[in-house]
């Protein structure tokens, strides 16, 4: 006998930000109705949802014609770990959905499946879209595309790395303070997206015993939460001081792992610093040392390793008869798992363009695909955004990471033949920040590393489908703008250019420690020889002009979509397609001035940079984080940078430190550069 109709508790806050209303854009053919939404079991552990997603959810009926009623039969299965499937029928106005998952992930992965076939989106952890009404016909139709089809994951372990070490959202969310509110929402985040698995860097602030303790109870309480929906939890930390470049919490010995047993973590992900490394033995042993207390202290703990990037002299080692990149030691300590890593949007096939001194990442690619040929338990771990200096404080929008990240997993899934491989796979993102759309990147990386059955194009498609036409149109050129990218700023090698330089990063220009691309800085032109400025001119210069040309013709094209579309994700995108077009003009005309020595490419600059900055003050007005002033403004936090990561954006400080140089050039004068790191 059927219970009376009752609210899941797991999708409470799922809802739990709703204020969002759209208008109806679909188009004009499409019957749209309201609808209501009944979630009904007896086989699955409920409780009840809060009185105001229930008012929301009662509002949806509005005052229509015709409703809807959709009702969600939940029942359990063990037939496969974290899938799910679904049978339906639909009569007298009413879907009847019987949904099957295992418990506790597969049954949410189902319900938030059958949300998005609704036309719910989960872009980021502070706000979701919310259909309006829906296309009876339309969810007749997607519903009976995939019913009685098993949906499991395609990889074991799917999910975030947040980069507490920088001064991103998740800085402020999970590690520091004693609310919980946004830890949690990251966490429902993660589920909605199919991910199982959750991990942040551990910083030193936590020696002090007064912030220790208050860091060990938020920690707990985001643990339990985790783990009642069914989410492992991990947590990174720095092993040898010497590379301990920021404020990164170390681990030298047994009493820095004490934490361990105080919080139930289910990984410790050890990292080996950047630019510096050791020797071999020492290497070798002092994680087999570290690795035998963690197992000592818990023995259920994983313990993982990262294998960083750099392509230096220095972390080229030579050790039991092979030469390979320091990191890459870690493969000799059987208990550890390897997470390989890559950086910025770069993938595992085409050129690196010099980030961290490498032109691929072909060790990297070749260590992974050895791996999952032997099903031997290994993680990929690439970023969505590289933050300092390069992407979103520049500000740009970057769909060339959905591109990137596609790629590779697309690559691992052909590798990966036998559930054994699918099962000791995955594929964590390193996430340094969600706004000017980078929150695609982990939502669409983490989706598809659960079950990957559509093209790029689909799938981005996909991801704006509820939106009406503006929704179909962002879709297109989304895709198209990420090809564009791809083009000119890797096989033509436009990176460093299309970035920004602060002092920092200008500082390993000139001491050869290089971590994003390189590239010759706007007071270097007139100082180059007859030689490489004929190099420079053919092969950076004319492909700057041919790059802001491209993006001219793109952007005019995406002024179709209507202005204002009253859709934030939509408006988002807008605001991204500005910001680039303008960032590709200036770009461009700054170092055009610099080599003709002609003051007219500068205004043009300068205008475009104008122009920007409107972009920006626009953007920076509806971003999605609650507390916005934390990622604009300076603030005391224990990261090395006492500023929000979306300061430097926000003042356009890449922008003008470019600028100034170029003036300085062609005017000989002696205006202060900017460091952009303050």
């Amino acid at each position: 006998m059927r219970i009376k109709p009752v609210y899941l508790f797991i999708i409470s806050a799922m809802l739990m930000n709703c204020s969002m209303r759209t208008e109806d854009y679909t188009a004009a053919e499409r019957r749209m109705v309201g609808f209501d939404i009944r979630f009904i079991s007896d086989s699955v552990e409920i409780s009840g949802l809060s009185d105001d997603i229930k008012k929301y959810i009662r509002e949806l009926k509005k005052e229509r014609d015709e409703n809807i009623i959709i009702n969600i039969n939940l029942g359990r299965t063990d037939k496969c770990a974290e899938c799910y499937y679904y049978k339906f029928r639909f009569r007298n106005n009413t879907f009847d959905i019987d949904l099957y998952g295992d418990y506790p992930l597969g049954i949410q992965y189902g319900i938030y499946a059958v949300l998005e076939m609704l036309g719910y989106r989960f872009f980021s952890p502070y706000r979701e879209y919310i259909p309006d009404g829906i296309d009876p016909a339309e969810l007749n139709m997607l519903l009976d595309k995939d019913k009685d089809v098993i949906f499991r994951p395609s990889m074991g372990t799917r999910g975030l790395h947040l980069h507490t070490l920088h001064p991103t959202e998740a800085l402020y969310d999970v590690w520091l303070g004693s609310d919980t509110e946004n830890a949690f929402r990251i966490i429902d985040w993660l589920v909605k997206i199919r991910g199982n698995y959750i991990q942040y860097v551990a910083l030193k602030d936590i020696l002090n015993s007064e912030r220790y303790a208050e860091w060990r109870k938020k920690t707990k309480a985001i643990i339990d939460y985790a783990h009642k929906r069914g989410v492992k939890t991990g947590l990174n930390c720095l092993v040898f001081a010497a590379s301990s470049l920021q404020n990164g919490y170390v681990i030298e010995k047994e009493e820095d792992l004490a934490f361990l047993k105080e919080l139930d973590f289910d990984v410790l992900n050890l990292s080996f610093g950047e630019f510096v490394g050791n020797e071999p033995s020492r290497f070798i042993s002092e994680i087999q040392f570290i690795a035998d207390e963690i197992k000592g202290i818990k023995p259920s703990v994983e313990i993982t390793g990262t294998i960083h990037v750099g392509n230096f002299d220095n972390l080229w080692v030579t050790y039991n008869n092979e030469t390979i990149l320091y990191y890459f030691l870690v493969k000799y300590i059987e208990e550890v798992v390897p997470f390989v890593h890559t950086v910025m949007y770069f993938n595992l096939t085409e050129p690196a363009v010099g980030a961290y001194n490498h032109k691929t990442f072909r060790e990297h690619r070749e260590f992974l695909l050895d791996y999952l040929k032997r099903e031997k338990k290994v993680v990929y771990f690439p970023e969505s955004a590289y933050w300092i200096a390069f992407d979103n404080s520049v500000p740009l929008y970057l769909p060339l990471y959905l591109r990137s990240r596609y790629l590779d997993i697309e690559l691992m899934n052909k590798e990966c033949k036998s559930d054994l491989c699918r099962n000791n796979s995955g594929h964590i993102v390193f996430t340094s920040g969600w706004e000017w759309g980078y929150h695609q990147t982990d939502y669409l990386s983490t989706r598809i590393s659960y079950n990957l059955n559509r093209s790029l194009k689909e799938e981005i498609a996909e991801m704006f489908r509820p939106m009406g036409e503006n929704g179909y149109l962002t879709g297109q050129f989304v895709y198209e703008l990420s090809e564009i990218q791809a083009e000119f700023l890797i096989n033509r090698r436009l990176a460093p250019y299309y970035a920004g330089v602060d002092a920092w990063v200008e500082l390993g220009h000139k001491s050869g420690i290089i971590g994003q691309p390189d590239r010759i800085m706007v007071d270097e032109i007139s100082s180059l020889s007859e030689e490489r400025r004929e190099f420079f001119r053919k092969n950076i210069l004319e492909n700057l002009r041919l790059f802001s040309h491209k993006m001219e013709e793109f952007y005019k094209k995406t002024l179709t979509i209507r202005n204002e579309s009253k859709i934030e994700f939509v408006d988002e995108v807008i605001d991204g397609f500005a910001a680039d077009y303008y960032r590709s003009i200036f770009v461009y005309n700054v170092y055009a001035a610099v080599f003709y020595n002609d003051a007219e490419y500068l205004k043009s600059a300068e205008e475009a940079m104008n122009k920007a900055g409107e972009i920006v003050s626009k953007r920076h007005s509806r971003l999605y984080y609650p507390e916005k002033d934390l990622i604009l403004l300076s603030n005391e936090n224990p990261t090395i940078y006492k500023f929000g990561y979306l300061k430097q954006s926000d003042g356009l400080c890449l922008y003008l430190r470019d600028l100034l140089k170029a003036k300085n050039v062609i005017t000989g004068g002696k205006e202060y550069i900017p460091s952009c790191i303050e």
